[in-house]
């Protein structure tokens, strides 16, 4: 999900913790996202027969991600009976300021913290 959010231009990389790599001390490598996303554009392309830029295609897999996590919420919550628009969605995790407004909203929840 990170590369998404790096395609999408929602990360900026020069604040990010280079983190990557063998050794775990490389910082995000931008170009090879793009170059990723490019190829994966051109593959659903074949199959398809319809190119759709890159960016696109990321926020393809960032939806696909939100879905995910909103299914999962649904899992212990409204398919329990539980009105989760009457609660707060509480975030955890480094990386959880990056999807939880898409969260709420696809949830209709109102509050997060």
């Amino acid at each position: 999900v990170t590369d998404t959010n790096v395609m999408l231009g929602r990360i900026q990389p020069d604040f990010f913790p280079a983190i990557f790599g063998p050794a775990a001390d490389q910082p995000l490598d931008v170009d090879a996202v793009k170059t990723r996303f490019q190829a994966r554009a051109q593959e659903v392309a074949d199959v398809h027969g319809v190119l759709k830029p890159p960016e696109e295609v990321a926020d393809g897999y960032r939806r696909i991600a939100i879905e995910n996590m909103v299914n999962a919420i649904k899992k212990i919550s409204t398919q329990r009976g539980y009105d989760v628009s009457e609660y707060t969605l509480q975030c955890f995790g480094g990386a959880a300021g990056q999807h939880a407004c898409d969260i709420a909203d696809t949830l209709g929840m109102k509050q997060i913290f």
